[in-house]
Formats: C-alpha cells, sequence, structure tokens
C-alpha cells in the first residue's frame, strides 16, 4: 500500500509540473500545422505562404514569378515542404505543379502570411494577390465581387492596391 501511494504522488507531482514549451501540444489542428510551417524555417513557410495565396494548386512558372527568389532557393523550399509531406509535386521544376495535401494546410500557410514579418515575404505575397487578383478580374469582369486576397490576406491586399 505504500508503494502505490509514492506512485500516486509521482504522478501528481508529474501531472501538476509545467509543461515544457519544446513537448507543447498544440491547442488546434491549425495551431499544429503552423508550427509545422515555422519549423521548415523562413524560406520553406515563405513558399508556403506564397503559394497558398495562389492557390491549392500551383505551376512552378506561377510561383517563380512572384517569389522574388533565385530558382535554386525557391526549388530547396519546394523541396522541404513536400519533404515535410505539406505539398504534393507533379512534374520536375520549371515544368512542376504543386498541390498542397490538404485545404488546411493552405489555410495555415495563408494565415500565417497575413501576419508575415520580413519586408521581403510581404513583398512576394502582395506579388501573389496581385496576380490572383488580376487573373480574378479577367475571369469576372462583369461581377462586382471581392476579390480572392482581399477576403484571404485582407491588410497584404489592401497594401498592395488590390483591395476589394
Amino acid at each position: 500500500m505504500l508503494e502505490t501511494g509514492d506512485r500516486d504522488n509521482r504522478v501528481a507531482t508529474l501531472l501538476a509540473a509545467k509543461p515544457s514549451p519544446e513537448l507543447a501540444i498544440p491547442a488546434t489542428l491549425h495551431a499544429s500545422l503552423t508550427a509545422r510551417l515555422d519549423r521548415l524555417g523562413p524560406l520553406a513557410k515563405e513558399v508556403a505562404q506564397i503559394g497558398a495565396v495562389l492557390g491549392r494548386e500551383f505551376s512552378y512558372d506561377l510561383i517563380e514569378q512572384v517569389a522574388g527568389r533565385p530558382a535554386a532557393e525557391l526549388r530547396l523550399g519546394l523541396d522541404q515542404l513536400a519533404e515535410a509531406g505539406l505539398l504534393f509535386c507533379r512534374g520536375v521544376a520549371p515544368r512542376a505543379s504543386y498541390l498542397f495535401k490538404h485545404a488546411l494546410v493552405q489555410d495555415a500557410a495563408r494565415a500565417a502570411a497575413a501576419i508575415a514579418a520580413s519586408p521581403a515575404s510581404r513583398n512576394s505575397v502582395q506579388a501573389a494577390c496581385q496576380i490572383v487578383s488580376a487573373s480574378t478580374r479577367r475571369r469576372s469582369s462583369h461581377s462586382r465581387q471581392l476579390t480572392p486576397c482581399s477576403r484571404v490576406v485582407p491588410s497584404l491586399a489592401y497594401t498592395a492596391g488590390v483591395g476589394g
């Protein structure tokens, strides 16, 4: 009986202890996906943000136009995302196309784009917004709708001058 009490005390002590930040479990799936993007590093995260604004599926040619990075860096970022299982790649760059594994991955990257820290990252995402907005206007020039960027990343769409 004495052993059981000691074990219960140890368990209670462990449960009462403050969790370590390294071992902390995100409260939501969105937070978990955001944490995965953060762990990949700034290059892969920025590439994911740009891709997320372009759409669930995008071509290498399109992301290359807006990324503003050397081809080797862009490919490295895309490869990191694919190796992490967040992005599927079909084909070989420059003729490749990419697809986010799940819409929730795209949403997490898009939400991170709204609060992008670096000016270079914000500029790339803004360029992606302009391309997506121009494409949307061509497809539905007769309708008066918000552009995808103004729905998705309102602060970036406004500063890029593409807000609805």
